[in-house]
């Protein structure tokens, strides 16, 4: 865990630092525990949050909102980010925009 988290926070701070706006899908406990880090590290993930920047969601919230995983569903869903949750009145990151 400690070695994925790291890898993690570097990817997010490195989106960050570049302006880009990042899309974190982790359970709840592995999140909390990845923002600490990234806090302890010297960027706020919260504020990251707070200003759009940075969404997180459960797998509950994305892929297995309907308690069963429909892998047809997800792609849909990753084809059509408008439809992620995000925080109100912002764009989810889309790749495709690139």
């Amino acid at each position: 865990m400690i070695q994925q988290s790291a890898a993690v926070i570097r990817f997010i701070r490195a989106g960050l630092k570049g302006g880009e706006k990042g899309f974190y899908i982790a359970p709840e406990s592995t999140a909390t525990k990845v923002l600490d880090a990234m806090s302890a590290r010297g960027t706020n993930g919260n504020t990251a949050i707070e200003t759009g920047s940075l969404t997180v969601a459960t797998p509950k919230e994305t892929y297995l909102e309907s308690q069963d995983f429909d892998p047809d569903r997800m792609v849909v869903s990753w084809r059509n980010p408008s439809e992620l949750p995000g925080p109100p009145g912002t764009q989810p990151f889309d790749s495709r925009a690139r």
